[in-house]
């Protein structure tokens, strides 16, 4: 497993270590797999397992995302050394829909 990734969920409110490991398996193999279908990214027994997270009232978005914001925030932290942070977020939209020869 990549230690990013593992690193990422260590700080996540997910209650159980083995979930967090599980999930942090599955982001990783989908890194290393981009362009593939979620299924085929995780394989069968990871993607069982995570649909098994999924389906856990207990485990929300942002349970899953808590430990990529606090890794975020002591990224930052690091960098800019109590001074300004700029975040820029892009917000265009493209609607190609009009172009009549354009295909794909």
């Amino acid at each position: 497993m990549d230690t990013w990734a593992y690193e990422e969920m260590k700080s996540s409110s997910v209650k159980d270590a083995r979930r967090r490991k599980s999930t942090a398996t599955v982001l990783s193999n989908i890194v290393r797999r981009p362009g593939t279908s979620f299924s085929v990214a995780a394989g069968h027994a990871k993607r069982q397992t995570m649909h098994r997270l999924f389906e856990d009232e207990a485990v929300t978005v942002g349970s899953l995302l808590s430990g990529h914001n606090v890794k975020t925030v002591a990224r930052i932290a690091s960098e800019c050394h109590g001074g300004l942070v700029l975040i820029a977020q892009d917000t265009v939209e493209f609607n190609f829909t009009n172009l009549k020869a354009t295909t794909g």
